[in-house]
């Protein structure tokens, strides 16, 4: 069966095949860079998302997936997701949100420089690795009750509202610096 992915899709398979960063600011379809306003701005779906990161249990992607200056029209919701891989979505927004909760990830994951809008949900994520939200800018609640990782980085995010804490367990260092957000509960 003909493999049925886009041109984006296609460009940032071959990129993470090769070990690189897909910088999607970087894409060209007909001569024209993805920031062009001629194509759909750098759209990606939650599926898409799905299968690559189910792809890299095979070690497929010679250093994990990593993505930047991407952008999400629909909830990006990885719940209960075994996540084998370095996950970066850097430098991106997702309009709908993201939801990483019950998600494990045996390495780490990288939402640096990321725009949250809606829902920001990582309740109980469990990782031995790090949780990257620094220089985020999150336009909702960031729960992240009931998690377990090995370092949490939140410096300099902007939270337009509260940031739940709840019973989380950070067994390396917690980086909270520069930010600014409503209550810490």
């Amino acid at each position: 069966q003909k493999d049925s992915a886009s041109p984006i899709e296609s460009w940032i398979l071959k990129k993470l095949i090769a070990g690189e960063v897909a910088d999607l600011s970087k894409f060209e379809e007909h001569g024209k860079t993805a920031s062009s306003k001629a194509l759909p701005k750098r759209i990606l779906t939650s599926s898409f998302i799905v299968k690559i990161i189910k792809e890299s249990a095979d070690n497929r992607f010679l250093r994990g997936v990593r993505i930047t200056n991407a952008a999400f029209d629909e909830l990006l919701d990885l719940s209960f997701m075994n996540i084998p891989c370095v996950l970066w979505i850097e430098k991106s927004e997702f309009r709908e949100g993201i939801k990483l909760t019950n998600a494990t990830c045996s390495r780490y994951i990288s939402l640096e420089g990321a725009h949250i809008k809606k829902i920001a949900s990582f309740e109980n994520f469990q990782s031995s690795g790090r949780l990257v939200l620094c220089k985020s800018k999150i336009e909702a609640r960031l729960l992240i009750s009931f998690m377990s990782v090995g370092m949490l980085k939140l410096r300099n995010v902007q939270c337009t509202k509260d940031i739940n804490l709840l019973n989380s367990n950070i067994l390396g260092d917690l980086h909270l610096s520069k930010g600014k957000c409503g209550n810490v509960n």
